[in-house]
């Protein structure tokens, strides 16, 4: 049975292999466009 630490372990050397095959540049348009989407939503329940 895997714990916590082990699934986040695992998760991210998943997450660094697919940032070292997807490049650089790919890898800054997809944190940007999360970073945006984390900055919208807030505001957007706020407006609510």
């Amino acid at each position: 049975m895997m714990n916590e630490l082990d699934k986040l372990i695992l998760g991210a050397a998943a997450a660094m292999v697919v940032m070292h095959l997807i490049g650089p540049a790919a890898i800054w348009g997809i944190t940007r466009t999360v970073a945006e989407c984390l900055l919208v939503i807030p505001v957007l329940i706020w407006a609510l």
